[in-house]
């Protein structure tokens, strides 16, 4: 065999390698392609789960937490800690007849509930609801503290409960004295007791209401207008 066809042979031998030899490139490409797919179906995932994640945790965090918006933007140039409430708790068991007190303050509202002594009169559960007025009043004042200021700074509202049970029974008496921040004095009422005996007796027998009656002023009126 001359060297011509020699060196002709081993160039043929050269260029016709097996595929084997170029499927190694083409392999690590496509292994490089799905790689980068995956990164990107996890970004696509991961972004919205921890969207989801932060929105969860940032609404437990808030949960219990009320939305007041801008309502008290400008409020409370006298305010109530944690401690005052305490103090006016232990004021206020100091009373004569009183059991127990409980204190509350939801969104800028002080509420006490003082239960007293069973056998109490209607009267002097009306005075002790004064008392526990009075007693606030001698430590934090109304006027600071539980009434709007005119230049637009908002204060608390007060509620005060007083009531000798709660088995709603015909020995339940049931004050309640109220001071909103807006008004300048406090109401004062039995609401065991109905302003209206009458219409409140007209409500828990509604057999007894003929047709066309409610019980309500205005219903005579009605009837002759009907006529």
């Amino acid at each position: 065999m001359s060297k011509q066809n020699k060196q002709e042979i081993e160039k043929k031998a050269i260029t016709t390698k097996s595929p084997k030899g170029k499927n190694p490139k083409t392999k690590k490409s496509g292994q490089i392609r799905i790689n980068w797919l995956l990164v990107f179906a996890l970004i696509c995932v991961a972004i919205p789960s921890g969207a989801l994640a932060w929105i969860l945790l940032t609404a437990a965090g808030d949960s219990g937490v009320p939305a007041l918006g801008s309502r008290f933007d400008s409020a409370f140039a006298y305010t109530l800690s944690n401690e005052d409430l305490k103090t006016i708790q232990s004021e206020i068991s100091e009373i004569p007849g009183v059991e127990k007190v409980i204190i509350s303050m939801p969104v800028a509202t002080l509420r006490i509930y003082v239960d007293v002594d069973d056998n109490l009169s209607d009267a002097k559960i009306q005075e002790i609801t004064v008392k526990v007025y009075e007693k606030l009043n001698a430590r934090y004042p109304i006027e600071r503290f539980f009434t709007n200021s005119h230049s637009g700074i908002v204060q608390y509202d007060l509620e005060i409960y007083v009531y000798n049970n709660l088995q709603f029974d015909e020995n339940f008496i049931y004050y309640r004295l109220v001071k909103n921040a807006v008004s300048d004095a406090e109401s004062i009422q039995n609401v065991g007791k109905p302003l209206d005996p009458a219409l409140a007796e007209r409500l828990r027998n509604p057999e007894d209401i003929t047709d066309g009656e409610t019980g309500l002023e205005g219903d005579d009126d009605r009837k002759e207008d009907s006529q």
